[in-house]
């Protein structure tokens, strides 16, 4: 009786023993210290406040030690220029630095007709017209957009204050027909697509022009000022080359002599043009 207590006691503590190593095997280690490493930070022009991570830490020229490696918020703020953001990652490794020029605000004033358009600068909106604000010396893509117009846009250099009005083109839609369909749209020499095609374009002259193998070519001249339905019949080409080149002479009796000239036009095939009569 005792040798199987001892037996059972024995089985015990190897069971014990294997769950506690199975136990230990599951523990996550323990993690790395953390490491860090310092940074150097110059502006022109210096004397920008600095923040990293949302932490006000100086003015620039400033070296800042003891930031953990990884990434960290930076702004550089100083008055009379723009804020310079971006994201620093550092490294394990020394002697980091980070070189920012500032770009100097200046003021403008922007609007549109009709008001209320949006305006982009380098594609981040930043306001709707009539628009005052700042805006940062430099090279710039600024543009204006308006729900029913013709976007507006355009590279700036900023120097100085700058003040713009912009007058927006309306659009107006035109639809495409063509009986029978499939032909090519072309306005103002462009391709557009094939009909039946819908579109929205500005207001003015525009040129027409419509497609398709084996059919005439279709030509027009419009004046779009409102929404525009486009339709047009479109006629066949005749077999064995449809138009052709044919000589006409033509004759006039000028101080009693006849004087014949000669000139070429499109005439059907099938228009039985007489032959030109004989000389005398």
């Amino acid at each position: 009786m005792k040798k199987s207590w001892l037996q059972i006691t024995l089985i015990g503590l190897v069971l014990n023993l294997f769950l506690s190593a199975v136990v230990f095997a599951q523990t996550d280690p323990a993690p790395e210290p953390i490491k860090n490493t310092s940074v150097e930070i110059i502006s022109v022009p210096k004397g920008a406040m600095v923040h990293i991570d949302g932490e006000k830490k100086g003015l620039t020229p400033l070296k800042i030690k003891g930031l953990t490696i990884g990434d960290h918020a930076i702004k550089l703020h100083k008055q009379g220029y723009q804020d310079h953001e971006q994201t620093l990652t550092l490294s394990s490794e020394t002697n980091q630095s980070l070189g920012v020029e500032l770009y100097k605000l200046t003021k403008a004033n922007i609007k549109s007709k009709p008001k209320g358009a949006t305006v982009y600068l380098d594609e981040k909106l930043i306001g709707t017209t009539p628009l005052k604000t700042e805006l940062a010396t430099g090279n710039h893509k600024l543009e204006i957009k308006m729900l029913g117009y013709a976007d507006w846009s355009q590279e700036v250099i900023i120097l100085e204050d700058y003040s713009n009005k912009v007058s927006l083109l309306k659009l107006y839609q035109i639809n495409f027909n063509t009986d029978p369909p499939g032909a090519e749209v072309y306005m103002d020499n462009k391709y557009l697509g094939d009909t039946p095609f819908t579109g929205d374009y500005t207001a003015g002259k525009h040129l027409i022009k419509l497609q398709l193998d084996t059919y005439q070519a279709y030509e027009k001249q419009i004046k779009l000022k409102k929404n525009l339905s486009f339709d047009a019949d479109l006629k066949k080409v005749k077999e064995g080359g449809g138009l052709f080149k044919k000589t006409l002479f033509l004759a006039a009796l000028v101080g009693g002599g006849y004087y014949y000239y000669i000139t070429y036009v499109d005439i059907p095939e099938d228009a039985g043009f007489p032959n030109p009569p004989s000389r005398p």
